[in-house]
């Protein structure tokens, strides 16, 4: 599970994202990012394409905890991860090869 001090909460900072950062996608995944001097934080989109909410809270759950295991490879900044429809069949290995490679292009590794 993300720490609270690793997530990405207020309004203003996600604005501040979708208005001034960069954004990369791949098949399954867009990431939103800024790059900033103060920490790093993830947010999580998932919308109701996706299914109920017990569909929607598992996928959240699963990018959460690969995210988890990223952050200290990452650089500072302010990170959104918004899957696809089609991410919602796929395994945790693949869930993580493909944030794995939307991250990779985003160049956002240290």
């Amino acid at each position: 599970m993300l720490s609270p001090q690793n997530r990405l909460r207020r309004e203003l900072d996600f604005q501040a994202v979708f208005n001034k950062g960069k954004k990369k996608w791949n098949r399954n995944f867009a990431l939103y990012y800024l790059p900033t001097h103060r920490g790093k934080k993830v947010g999580i989109i998932v919308s109701k394409k996706h299914g109920n909410a017990v569909k929607r809270n598992l996928l959240k759950r699963r990018i959460r905890e690969i995210m988890r295991n990223e952050i200290p490879r990452l650089n500072y900044g302010l990170y959104i991860i918004v899957p696809k429809v089609s991410a919602d069949e796929l395994s945790f290995k693949d869930l993580e090869k493909n944030i794995k490679h939307v991250l990779s292009v985003g160049e956002v590794y240290r």
